[in-house]
Order: structure tokens, then C-alpha cells, then sequence
């Protein structure tokens, strides 16, 4: 009785072994996906983080909504989004939970706090949204778009060279998936959106206007 104990405690303790290097494992990938992709958000490859390191679980990868302009100079909003994300840091502070095809990891990620320029510029779109539509002349959407990241680019400006600027740091779960393609890839919900974009998402939906 005793012989058989012990075996099925040594099978035991293997087991709980393989499942501990196995989740090991998993995490380590999962992060090191998720540094690779805020690697790539610092050296300005907004295109390269969202096609190999962003999940699109929840839709569209995009979260900017400037895929392929993100680089470009003559992209109204190419000075903020650049000055966005090269100052930004990150720490992984602990993990909340593995499975086989799902990471959690705590992060405190530091930013530019962009809350006044998203609550800014929202005020600002409201008010030609309104003005647009009650016009005799036809305002097409481009014409809207265009307006708003113009005046994106001139509120950040001011912002990011004035001495109101300053950082926000926040502290967010972030979820990474191991998907189809058999790579993890961070899940970009509302929340970690909202940070990676220095609180202006909740106060301005960039993927939606």
C-alpha cells in the first residue's frame, strides 16, 4: 500500500512539474510577444506591432485608425502619435493568470497624458458636426476626417510644446491570446486602448471618428 502511495505521489509531483514548466513557458512567450509589440510602438512601426503582435479577436486591429499613415510626415497626426509612444514605458508587475491560449499579465504602462487634447478636440468636432450638417453646401466625410486630424495635429502641437504637458501613469491587465496562426498576440480591449492612447480614447473615440 505504502509502494503504491509513494508512486502515485511521485506521479503526481511529475505531473504538477510539467504543468508548471508548460505554463512557464507560455507566459514567457506571451510577454515577450507583448514587449516585442511595445518594441515596435517606440521605434514608431505602428503597421509591424498591429499585423504581427495585435490580436483580431475584437474586430479590428487598428486601434489608431491610421494603419499605413502612421509614418508618414505629411500625416496631420504623425507628430503626436510618434511623440505617444517613443515616451512611453512599461513594467510587467505580475502575472494574473495562464492557460494554454491565454495569458494575463499586470502592467503599469507611463504615457503622455492626452486627456485634455481628446476632451479638446471632441468640443471642437461637435461643434463642425454640427455646423456641417446644417450647411447648404454638402461636407463629404473625407472633408470631415480631414478637418479632424488637422486640427488634432495643431491641439497635440500645442500641447506636447507647452508647459501644461505632462504623463499619466496607469496600471492595466493585459490579455494575450495564443491564435490560430499558432503566435500570442495582445487583445486590445477599451481599457488598454484607453491607456496606450494616454486617456484620450474614453474622451474621444479615435476609431469611430
Amino acid at each position: 500500500m505504502k509502494i503504491k502511495f509513494k508512486k502515485l505521489t511521485v506521479i503526481l509531483l511529475c505531473f504538477l512539474l510539467v504543468l508548471s514548466v508548460t505554463s512557464c513557458g507560455e507566459v514567457k512567450q506571451a510577454q515577450k510577444s507583448m514587449e516585442d509589440m511595445f518594441a515596435l510602438l517606440k521605434e514608431g512601426k505602428y503597421d509591424e506591432a498591429c499585423n504581427f503582435h495585435i490580436s483580431t479577436l475584437g474586430g479590428d486591429n487598428d486601434f489608431l485608425a491610421c494603419k499605413g499613415k502612421f509614418n508618414e510626415e505629411d500625416f496631420p497626426a504623425y507628430t503626436m502619435h510618434n511623440e505617444l509612444f517613443s515616451t512611453m514605458e512599461y513594467k510587467v508587475l505580475e502575472t494574473i493568470s495562464s492557460a494554454p491560449a491565454k495569458v494575463t499579465l499586470r502592467v503599469e504602462i507611463t504615457t503622455v497624458d492626452l486627456e485634455p487634447v481628446g476632451e479638446q478636440l471632441l468640443n471642437i468636432l461637435t461643434e463642425y458636426n454640427y455646423m456641417a450638417d446644417n450647411s447648404e453646401t454638402p461636407i463629404t466625410e473625407e472633408e470631415k476626417n480631414e478637418f479632424g486630424f488637422q486640427r488634432l495635429a495643431e491641439i497635440s502641437h500645442d500641447y506636447l510644446t507647452g508647459s501644461e504637458r505632462k504623463n499619466k501613469t496607469s496600471v492595466v491587465d493585459v490579455n494575450i491570446f495564443y491564435e490560430k496562426d499558432q503566435t500570442w498576440k495582445v487583445y486590445p480591449d477599451d481599457t488598454l486602448v484607453n491607456v496606450l492612447t494616454g486617456g484620450a480614447y474614453n474622451k474621444f473615440d479615435v476609431t469611430k471618428n
